[in-house]
């Protein structure tokens, strides 16, 4: 399934790495950082940043920390509604970004991205814990949803504990949080058709 991005940024990893296609190392890693804070595009609405890994060979995992997470923990906490998206990484960038990930027990979303911004192959790399895939799956598959919508699916969990799992996802950026008079609803960064 695909689906075409309305509002969206794409930065170009190769592009702020002096077309170097075999990224290394903490320091060039927050140079990266750095760079994609100064070139994202502030808005009021919430959007994917998807950062593009075309082109790029290899990341080391002291690299993808500190210019991937980075950015992403930058979004999360300057509260700004922009939600991190790793877009082309080959399979050794992956791999590698799966690494880090499982060592933080952490995840980010990943997908492929043509270059007329239609999006496949949406997924979550890194790790999620077992309530939290089911949390995830349930966004996707519903769109939309609270915490006392996902209640009403289970007597065995209730609102609270449906409310913190998706918070936790929210804190990874993996979904869209947005409060609606009292109400806090969660939807997917990326919305599948």
């Amino acid at each position: 399934m695909s689906t075409m991005i309305q509002m969206s940024q794409r930065l170009a990893v190769l592009n702020f790495t002096s077309q170097n296609t075999n990224l290394a190392g903490s320091i060039p890693g927050r140079n990266l950082l750095a760079k994609l804070i100064e070139n994202v595009t502030s808005t009021m609405s919430a959007c994917p940043v998807f950062l593009d890994f075309a082109g790029i060979e290899t990341a080391t995992g002291s690299f993808l920390r500190e210019s991937v997470l980075g950015f992403r923990d930058y979004c999360l906490k300057s509260r700004l509604p922009l939600h991190a998206v790793v877009a082309n990484a080959n399979q050794d960038v992956v791999e590698e970004l799966e690494i880090v990930l499982a060592a933080e027990n952490d995840a980010i979303l990943a997908c492929s991205l043509s270059t007329d911004d239609v999006v496949t192959e949406v997924r979550v790399i890194g790790r999620l814990d077992h309530t939290q895939k089911l949390t995830m799956d349930e966004v996707f598959r519903r769109g939309e949803v609270d915490a006392i919508m996902l209640s009403q699916t289970s007597d065995e969990v209730g609102s609270t504990a449906w409310n913190n799992r998706l918070a936790a996802l929210s804190g990874k950026g993996l979904v869209i949080e947005e409060k609606k008079g009292r109400v806090k609803f969660y939807r997917p960064v990326l919305e599948l058709k």
